[in-house]
């Protein structure tokens, strides 16, 4: 009847500062590997005939492999000599451990140090027990050091065979039916034949795998692992034992030992595990062996379709249609066939790649803009307690107003269109919570409107001067305004709009009004776009469900042609949205002019994050993120073609739609 024998290979997966006083040596692993076949003249006096290793009596020089202790198994030292070498491997030598009957009997030990303390590696070793060795006691095999803390790594157990690591934080990693009796020989006695043994411990990642047998069959695979320490300092070949029952010494060798930290290493002569037993070994792939391993995944992109792909074009873009067709079905991003974004005239949108006033006046009506100079709110005839606050240098002209007293005071302004069109409102405003952020207002004394300022409660435009769009909660509230913004219809003449004192404190520095039907609308998929600057398709809050970013910094660029008809001074306003400060910034080139830094978001204000909204295009210029030297940034277009460029700075900036205003169109008050 056989009893219980356990193979321990004990590998400390720990690396740190050690003293390491009792030996000069170490294992070099800035290249990624080393090895040994014992191959070497290992009492270090290659003249005096004598190449074979005796522990008590010689020194060791050999591929920086350390001698430990000078214990013997009953007057058996440890020894280098050809009588242990692996005929099948490299070299002509090999190390003979000797072990005897009970515990701890047993000679002294080899040991490594490596230079640079791996968190993860490859370890690769051939042993042999001494024929008729049997399969009883337990007897550590390799033994490792963290911080010179202790403690099995791999446990080989009959009858049944098994395996454990047991070099982790809590509980063992086990495997049944492998090993001794299994893998290695096939009865409970050594037949004395020289086996393979590899492990990979990702101590770090917290990942394990061992292989064993000639056949270098996988065996433990596991991951989600607690280890006792990241990192190996001190590896011991050959150690003690216990309950060992043999009758007599006997010996175990080692050979061709090798260490990694850049990959599988395998069985020498390449010996390949076998396709068809049932484990992905790590020599094999969905690719080399279906069988063990499964089907390769699908790849987008390849330009092969496969398992759970319609189409595979070669890209991971979504393309669209050739303009003019009113529908077409693409590849997208995920290589499922869909129907392709169109664009053609009559369409609505000005497809500023195609489309002009001149080609396409359906969808490209571009007048002269008008009505975008901006009214100084101090302008307005005020009634009282409505006042003006003249000392905020931040606000235009250094002047703004407010009411100190909520639902009173009024201002009064007068101001003439000379074109009838459809207008939208935009205020610079400040308010410092949502107990001061309202005005009533009435256009042409069609009655008051409750105009809520930052109805959405962003953290970040409080207490902060901002553009914000006029709107008016009709039959919604603050969070869900019925118009916004509000639009009003204005014909040609004079008109008034009064904006009157409703929450206290609520403050207004100037407004402007922008012409709908001038406004020049592009949006940003109708860009000629450079990879990997691309379309994502999948956002309904987008316009048009669309918008463009670029997943790689500093590349990808979408570029924008267009007309203006009417020569003038004009910034740019854009649809925006972005994580984080990391991931805030285009760069942009008008007209080929050189390239500018255009920073969203550009005073990190938290409420700006992850949202879509309306900012103006800047430029750093000479001063940096949170103080730009442009801002925003006025470009002077004379009538005729130009082009706008966005080029990806940061990745994963998102761009939705842009528009010009023109700023030096007059607008009369009075």
């Amino acid at each position: 009847m056989k009893t219980n024998f356990n193979f321990l290979l004990i590998l400390f997966v720990g690396f740190a500062a050690l003293n390491l006083s009792f030996s000069s040596e170490a294992i070099d692993l800035s290249s990624g590997y080393w090895e040994t076949s014992y191959d070497c003249d290992t009492d270090g006096n290659a003249g005096n005939g004598d190449t074979d290793w005796l522990q008590y009596s010689d020194p060791l020089v050999c591929d920086g492999i350390s001698k430990k202790g000078s214990w013997t198994a009953n007057g058996k030292y440890e020894q280098i000599l050809s009588a242990a070498n692996n005929p099948d491997g490299n070299g002509g030598k090999g190390q003979r451990h000797w072990i005897g009957d009970g515990t701890n009997v047993n000679s002294g030990s080899t040991r490594i140090f490596p230079n640079s303390p791996p968190g993860k590696f490859w370890i690769r070793w051939y042993q042999r027990w001494e024929s008729g060795y049997g399969e009883f006691g337990q007897y550590k095999s390799i033994y490792g050091f963290a911080n010179k803390r202790n403690g099995p790594l791999i446990n080989f157990f009959s009858p049944t065979g098994g395996m454990s690591f047991e070099y982790l934080a809590s509980g063992n990693e086990v495997c049944s039916n492998c090993g001794w009796g299994t893998d290695f020989y096939t009865t409970g006695v050594s037949d004395g034949s020289w086996v393979y043994v590899e492990a990979m411990i990702d101590a770090v990642g917290g990942n394990l795998k061992l292989w064993v047998g000639n056949s270098a069959r996988l065996v433990i695979d596991a991951s989600g692992v607690l280890f006792k320490d990241s990192f190996v300092d001190e590896i011991i070949i050959g150690s003690n034992q216990k309950n060992v029952a043999n009758g007599r010494e006997m010996y175990i060798d080692y050979d061709d030992i090798a260490i990694s930290t850049t990959g599988y290493i395998g069985p020498i002569n390449g010996v390949i595990p076998i396709c068809g037993d049932g484990t992905c070994n790590e020599a094999e792939t969905c690719g080399t062996c279906l069988t063990d391993c499964g089907a390769c995944p699908s790849i987008c992109g390849n330009s092969s379709v496969e398992s759970g792909e319609t189409c595979d074009d070669g890209n991971t873009f979504t393309e669209t249609c050739d303009y003019g067709l009113t529908n077409c079905i693409v590849c997208s991003e995920n290589c499922q066939n869909i129907s392709g974004t169109t664009s053609f005239c009559g369409d609505s949108i000005c497809d500023s790649l195609n489309e002009s006033s001149e080609n396409c006046s359906a969808d490209c009506v571009l007048l002269p803009p008008e009505n975008t100079s901006k009214i100084e709110a101090e302008t307005a005839t005020l009634t009282s307690p409505m006042t003006i606050v003249s000392s905020d240098l931040t606000a235009s002209n250094g002047q703004y107003i407010h009411t100190p007293v909520q639902s009173s005071g009024s201002a009064l302004y007068s101001f003439n269109i000379s074109r009838a069109s459809s207008y939208k409102f935009i205020a610079n405003v400040k308010v410092s919570d949502d107990s001061h952020n309202s005005f009533y207002m009435n256009f042409d004394n069609t009655g008051q409107k409750t105009w809520d300022i930052n109805y959405n409660s962003l953290p970040g435009q409080f207490n902060i001067w901002y553009e914000d769009e006029i709107r008016s909660r009709g039959s919604g509230n603050q969070a869900t305004p019925e118009f916004n913004p509000i639009i009003v219809n204005l014909s040609v003449g004079t008109h008034t709009l009064e904006i009157s004192g409703r929450e206290s404190n609520a403050q207004l520095d100037y407004f402007y009004l922008v012409d709908l039907n001038t406004q020049m609308f592009i949006e940003a998929e109708s860009a000629a776009l450079t990879s990997p600057m691309t379309i994502v398709t999948s956002d309904p809050t987008a316009s048009n469900g669309q918008y463009i970013h670029t997943p790689a910094q500093l590349s990808g660029s979408a570029l924008y042609s267009f007309n203006i008809s009417h020569a003038g001074s004009y910034k740019i306003v854009a649809n925006v949205m972005t994580s984080d400060d990391s991931h805030n910034s285009f760069y942009v080139n008008f007209d080929n002019t050189g390239q500018k830094t255009w920073d969203i978001n550009y005073n990190s204000l938290p409420g700006q994050f992850n949202i879509w909204y309306e900012d103006e295009i800047r430029a750093r210029g000479s001063g940096n993120q949170a103080t730009p030297e442009f801002n925003p940034l006025i470009v002077n277009l004379n009538a005729g073609p130009h082009t706008i460029e966005i080029s990806g700075r940061e990745s994963n900036a998102q761009l939705d739609y842009l528009y010009l205003v023109d700023m030096n169109a007059p607008l009369n008050t009075e």
